[in-house]
């Protein structure tokens, strides 16, 4: 798998959603809704970003509310208020909205900061509350680092001064 579509994947499960990446390369991407739908929906897989924005744009509130609703009487575990189908439905869309933000800055981060060493960036994230991506987006405007190696001889100079400080 390409390491851009590894990111946006990463990023995706960083804000709860789950992925299945089946062998024809389509994915499957969900995440439970605030009124407990396993809510999901499929992509072909091959450019994430634009074909999850496009998922979003087609999706209609309105529409899964009435589906819900149609069929609150014959699907086990579909809640019995029509106030509730509707406000999930808005939050799934709401959902949908953020993860299609998320990713579109994630892939721009990624292009315009050449991030090629993936594994690195997650044993990063794994060690830091900040998401990799966006430290080093900063990091680039501030003309600090361009690119992984930077990034490592950034990180040491701040180790270097944090200890020199600590030593006065």
């Amino acid at each position: 798998m390409h390491k851009l579509n590894q990111a946006l994947l990463y990023k995706a499960n960083k804000m709860g959603w789950w992925y299945n990446i089946y062998e024809d390369g389509s994915i499957e991407i969900g995440k439970h809704s605030p009124a407990g739908e396993d809510f999901f929906f499929n992509i072909a897989g091959k450019d994430i970003t634009t074909e999850v924005q496009e998922y979003y744009e087609d999706f209609d509130p309105d529409e899964h509310a009435k589906m819900w609703v149609e069929n609150m009487e014959t699907v086990k575990g579909v809640p019995r208020s029509i106030r509730t189908l509707i406000n999930d439905a808005d939050a799934i869309d709401k959902m949908l909205y953020e993860l299609a933000n998320a990713l579109r800055e994630t892939e721009a981060n990624f292009m315009n900061n050449n991030f090629t060493n993936f594994d690195f960036a997650q044993k990063i994230d794994g060690l830091c509350d900040d998401d990799f991506y966006e430290v080093m987006a900063e990091l680039g405007k501030m003309n600090k680092c361009n690119g992984i190696d930077d990034f490592v001889e950034w990180l040491k100079k701040c180790l270097h001064e944090i200890e020199d400080k600590e030593a006065e």
